[in-house]
């Protein structure tokens, strides 16, 4: 059975996105921001609405921006590739070795 839809104004709107837009109603009298927002967005013109597009792909690009930016994270990301490369080089070759044991085994 399919889960039900917080908001009946997102019933239709993609699960990938949807689930975003509910989390932000998760105050403890389940009102928030989303419920502003999806207000504020049916309301809206389709100037309005093309407006709000730009500016939240703008502040999209901001945060991106900022991320890609981020010394702290891509320090972690090199410690978090690094500390992993154990643990993949070992799951390559166990699978490997497995597959070559299958592959015999197929000859026999």
């Amino acid at each position: 059975m399919a889960k039900k839809t917080k908001d009946p104004r997102l019933e239709n709107f993609p699960k990938k996105y949807r689930s975003v837009l509910e989390k932000l109603c998760l105050n403890d009298d389940g009102t928030g921001q989303a419920d502003d927002f999806l207000d504020v967005a049916q309301q809206a013109t389709k100037e309005e609405l093309n407006s709000m597009i730009v500016k939240y792909n703008e502040n999209r690009a901001d945060f991106e921006k900022d991320r890609d930016a981020d010394t702290d994270l891509e320090e972690a990301k090199v410690k978090y590739q690094e500390a992993g490369q154990v643990y993949r080089d070992g799951i390559k070759v166990n699978e490997a070795k497995a597959m070559y044991c299958v592959f015999i085994k197929k000859s026999l």
